[in-house]
């Protein structure tokens, strides 16, 4: 399945978008989502999520829905990560259009489930072209990028209240293999400079001459913590689909020390506008999927370079 333009594609669902609007009436917005915390850890795709709900426009009335009640009448579903979700919401999800964000390489969860969205959706949405490019399962319905959002006048507003020098080098996300935290620690070893780390995680290392662990933060604390420092330092094992701290970083002033492929930084050489409209073009593809616009046939748009 080819991979659409999602510049294009937003650019043609205009009267569409128009159109709903026109008609003056909520439309119910089916929203499934994992409860949230994996070991007491909220991650990124979940706080993509969240920010997601929080920014729907006014004709859609969030509903939101969980793995054990996916209640049917709405005009449309929105499914985020579903890995406690099992095959049995199927016949609820195709009553209506369906728009996947899928999020990571999707390892978990009830593969049933998962087949029936990368084959039905209406739309599934991608987070980068590196994140497309290494999915690792067959796709069989339309696809288009829109990243994450990021609330980056946050990262702004941070950066400009920072008073005195920036210093030091910051590690900060989830603390899991794939996230590389032992290439950040080798690399604070080598450089034999001192990196502070912020999170938690079962890959959490210990404290020692050039590593400091400083423990998990609220998401409300991580604008003026990386504003602090000088440089933002990320190397993943895998490709990261996104990554969301290296766009916060780079809002917040930080220089970033990266090594491995990442999302986050194809948008920033190429599109950062797409990043500042990340939640009303995903909400706009929406809009398209409700009306019956996404279901597009590969060889119709433009691919993505």
């Amino acid at each position: 399945m080819t991979l659409l333009d999602a510049r294009t594609v937003l650019e043609t669902l205009t009267a569409p978008v128009y159109a709903v609007r026109t008609l003056r009436r909520k439309f119910r917005v089916g929203w499934l989502a994992d409860p949230g915390q994996v070991g007491g850890i909220i991650g990124g795709a979940e706080l993509s999520a969240q920010a997601l709900a929080a920014a729907a426009p006014e004709w859609a009335e969030v509903i939101p829905m969980n793995p054990w009640g996916v209640r049917p009448g709405c005009d449309v579903y929105v499914v985020q990560n579903c890995t406690t979700y099992s095959a049995d919401v199927i016949p609820v999800l195709a009553r209506a259009p369906v728009v996947k964000c899928v999020r990571d390489y999707w390892p978990d969860g009830d593969p049933a489930l998962r087949d029936w969205l990368l084959a039905n959706s209406a739309v599934l949405v991608f987070d980068s072209p590196p994140h497309w490019d290494a999915f690792p399962f067959a796709v069989g319905a339309a696809a288009v990028v829109v990243p994450p959002p990021v609330d980056l006048l946050r990262f702004y507003l941070a950066a400009g209240k920072q008073s005195g020098p920036r210093q030091g080098v910051i590690w900060l996300g989830q603390m899991f293999p794939h996230k590389g935290v032992d290439r950040a620690v080798a690399w604070a070893r080598e450089h034999r400079t001192v990196v502070d780390f912020y999170g938690a995680g079962p890959s959490c290392p210990g404290n020692e001459q050039f590593v400091r662990v400083m423990g998990q933060i609220a998401p409300s604390q991580v604008p003026a913590t990386l504003a602090r420092y000088r440089s933002f330092l990320f190397m993943p094992r895998w490709v990261e689909p996104f990554g969301k701290a290296v766009i916060e970083a780079w809002a917040a002033g930080c220089e970033l020390i990266l090594d491995g492929e990442i999302g986050a930084t194809w948008f920033l050489e190429n599109d950062t506008h797409a990043v500042r409209e990340a939640a009303q073009r995903f909400w706009q593809v929406v809009e398209g999927a409700l009306l019956g616009r996404a279901t597009w046939e590969e060889g119709a748009w433009p691919e993505l370079d």
